[in-house]
């Protein structure tokens, strides 16, 4: 499976930040859960973005929201709260991501910014990075 990180070192570090900057910055970006549901979660180039992208984002969400006093516990619970996706995406992975609402929801389930951050993910540019880095491309 690559990983974002793999993606950022096939292409130029600059290029990459300023892909990556540009399409955060694009409000009106296509949600990749709306799109992935469409195609039955059979896009393997936008899954494995999506997959890498959103557990990117929740490893940085929980980095922001926490301190190093606070338990695991609450941790989770300040999570759970306020990006509950990110509690169980690691369960959906195990699982590969099985039928039912809490892995497939048809809307993007984060907020505003994970949406914009996932979102990147159905952008051509993106798409041909993948391709390359997972072997499909030229």
């Amino acid at each position: 499976r690559a990983s974002l990180r793999a993606v950022s070192c096939a292409t130029s570090s600059s290029q990459y930040d300023v892909l990556l900057s540009t399409l955060l910055l694009t409000p009106n970006a296509t949600d990749a859960f709306t799109y992935l549901n469409t195609v039955n979660w059979k896009d393997d180039m936008v899954k494995t973005c999506v997959v890498d992208v959103t557990v990117d984002y929740c490893q940085r969400y929980v980095e922001k929201s926490s301190s190093p006093i606070m338990k695991e516990e609450e941790i989770v619970e300040v999570v759970s709260t306020e990006e509950p996706y990110c509690v169980v995406v690691e369960g959906c992975i195990e699982q590969d991501f099985p039928d039912n609402y809490s892995c497939r929801p048809k809307v993007c389930p984060l907020g505003e910014m994970g949406c914009r951050y996932t979102g990147v993910c159905v952008e051509d540019e993106v798409k041909i990075v993948y391709e390359e880095v997972m072997g499909g491309g030229n």
